[in-house]
This record gives C-alpha cells, structure tokens and sequence, in this order.
C-alpha cells in the first residue's frame, strides 16, 4: 500500500514499489512520476516533509536497521541524517515548526523506545524521555550481530543472532531459533525483552526473515505465496546448517518458537525437521490452514487467502489440509509449548484447542497456557510474566 505526504506546490512524496522491486520514494507531480531514490538498494519505510516544503525526511532499512536521509526538495539530493541514532528503528517521524527540528522515536536492542528530537542544521540529536529498564543492567543487554543463510535455490536468508549473556569463549550454547509472524514481517534490531530474557538464561537466540518477509522487495515477500509454502519450512533447514556450522552454537540443542504466523512455522518445523529440534514453542499459532481460513474474522478472510491460498478451491484445499500442522499432529516427537488468549479474533482458540488435543492423542508431551483475557497474544503485564516463566522452565527441563 502506497504511502504519501504533500509537499510544496502540490507535490506528494510516495513511498511505493510500482516498479515491481523495492519501495522506494517518488516524488508525484500531476500524472509525472519521479524516482528519487534509485541509488539505494534498500526499502524506505517512512517519509515525512517539512511545513516550508523544502526538507523531506525518510527513513531506510539497512539490513534491518533503520538510517534517516534529509532530501532537499529543491535539488532532489539526498544524504544520511549526520548524528542521528543508528543501530536501531526510527519511527513516528514529524517535523517541528517549519522544518528546522525533526521529531522522532527510536529504540535498539538495549534501549526501550524513547522520543528525541533531531537538529537539523547543526546534526544535534536531543533525547526528550528515557524509559524504565525496571532494575536491568544496561550493560547486561546483547546486541545482535547480522548474519545471513544461502539456500539450495539461491535464496539469501538474512538473520540477526543474539550470543547468551554469559558467553566467553565456553561451550557451545543451546539455540532458540525465533521465527517471525506475519509472515509479512521482518525482526528488526528493537528492544525485546523476551530475547533478553532468554540471552540472560544463557541461550543463543538466531531469528531468521525466511523468506515471504517483508524489507527485501515484493519479490522476497511472495516467495512463499500459496502452494510455495513449503519453501518457508525448507528455510529452516537452511537455518539449522547454519547453526551446525557454528563452533560457538551447539547444534544439538535447538529449539523453534514464534508466534502466529510463527506459531505455525514452529509447529511445521518439528515435523520436518524433527530430528535436529529439542523442543517448540507456539503462540497463538496456525494449527490448519483450512479451519484458520473459515474461522478467523471476517474482516480480514480474504486478505488472509490472498497470502495462503483459498480453501474454497478443492486443489488448494488439499495442499493446506497436507500441510497443516494438524494433519501431522502424530509426527510431533519433540515436547510442544502451546499458548493462546481465549478471546483471539485473527487465530481463534480452536486452533491451539485441536493441536493440542491431536499432539497428545499421538503421545506427545504438551504444556499449553491458555489465558481467558487476551487475544492475539499476551499483553498483559502479569500474562507476559506468567508466558515468560513457563517458557523458562520449558527450555530449562528439554534444551
């Protein structure tokens, strides 16, 4: 979906990929289109102009990371925003008064979300909140490092790896490997207290954008559309060679987990790749494709198929049904974490319901956390706390 702001004379700055690759920001004059950044190999994720039509702001995703770029409206010239934070995501961009000063926000792996307002003529950045780390110890906080997979068919798998807390050269660490929903969606560096937590027990966390995440170009995104959705799963395998190449990741000691989208790549994995998983972990997650399809809101059913497939068509029907988790529920060897809120519009608690009922008909070993006031996940402070520590005792007991 294209996304705009107006400029000076009726201009309006777009942020779009309608050349079929990257998004990238035009500048639209009348029926004129005009490329403005055509010398960047990344995506533009945000754009903001000043009041006095001169400046235009925008922020790019570099591997994940967001950069800030000023672009003069006269010259159409862009360059990196000099002071502006780095390492992390940029958003809630807006300018103050007639474009001299640029509001922000901005949050890394080791600081929450925060406002800071950016000069700028003199490339001073200001930080105007500074968010509880309740008690933690900043410098206890990993930053990832950028990695990257090769599949047999070419396809590049970005990755962002975050070592335990605790690791100096010892033994090789157990690995969760953190898989995104959306699956339009790319892990970005943001603070997450979850992969703290689990750098903190001393495991290595490895989330990988498999392809059909977003950040890469439409093409990247649609590789997994519909009966291509196999590719997805493949990409894990791809993630656990990786890991087996690493002398500092103990490749015997892998576990999947994510959430929603994530949720049902996990659940896909111990299938597949069973014999090289310890354990999974499930949120909210996708147990069938097809009772997904005819159970979740309506509002958002057919933008759902357009992603997976339509369960209507009896050939799609039959790819969804093969590759549902739930069709394989006998398969799943490795212990399964599974949590769902009770009230979920998008995934509704029949799926968590049916796969944990068919894991343990087929002698599985579940734990399932079933929260009667959430919904697609647990924000709650005290259903986080609750989530959390199962998990760790989860991973304490099988990884």
């Amino acid at each position: 979906t294209p996304v705009g702001r107006f400029g000076a004379g009726g201009r309006l700055y777009v942020i779009s990929d309608r050349d079929g690759g990257l998004r990238r920001l035009w500048e639209v004059d009348g029926d004129r289109w005009r490329l403005l950044t055509g010398d960047l190999d990344h995506e533009v994720e945000a754009v903001e102009v000043s009041r006095d039509g001169r400046t235009v702001a925008f922020v790019v995703d570099v591997d994940g990371a967001s950069e800030l770029r000023l672009l003069d409206a006269r010259t159409r010239k862009h360059q990196a925003a000099r002071g502006a934070p780095r390492g992390g995501v940029i958003g809630a961009l807006r300018f103050a008064g007639p474009g001299a000063t640029l509001a922000l926000s901005w949050s890394s792996p080791t600081e929450p979300s925060d406002v800071y307002t950016y000069a700028i003529a003199s490339a001073t950045l200001t930080r105007w909140t500074t968010s509880e780390l309740a008690g933690l110890d900043p410098a206890a906080l990993v930053t990832p490092t950028r990695a990257t997979a090769t599949a047999a068919d070419g396809v590049v798998i970005p990755m962002w790896t975050y070592a335990p807390a605790s690791a100096a050269g010892g033994a090789a660490a157990p690995v969760v490997v953190y898989l995104h929903g959306g699956p339009e969606q790319q892990w970005r560096p943001r603070f997450d207290p979850f992969v703290q937590l689990l750098c903190a027990r001393g495991y290595a966390v490895v989330e990988p954008d498999v392809r059909g995440s977003t950040g890469y170009g439409r093409a990247f995104a649609m590789l997994d559309d519909g009966l291509r959705r196999r590719d997805a799963i493949a990409d894990v395998g791809v993630v656990l060679d990786w890991i087996a190449g690493r002398d500092d990741l103990d490749a015997a000691r892998v576990a999947v987990a994510g959430g929603s989208y994530g949720g049902f790549l996990s659940m896909a994995s111990l299938i597949a790749h069973g014999d090289r998983l310890r354990a999974g972990i499930e949120v909210v997650g996708i147990s069938s494709f097809v009772t997904f399809l005819e159970q979740t809101s309506a509002y958002r059913r057919d933008l759902r198929r357009a992603e997976y497939g339509d369960e209507r068509d009896p050939e799609v029907r039959a790819f969804l049904d093969e590759l549902s988790p739930l069709r394989h529920a006998g398969e799943i060897g490795d212990p399964l974490f599974v949590g769902h809120g009770a009230n979920d519009p998008r995934v509704p608690v029949a799926e968590a319901e049916q796969i944990v009922e068919g894991v343990r008909a087929g002698g599985g070993d579940v734990w399932y956390l079933l929260a009667d006031n959430e919904g697609h996940g647990f924000t709650r402070r005290e259903n986080r706390a609750a989530y959390w520590g199962a998990v760790v005792m989860f991973l304490a007991r099988y990884l």
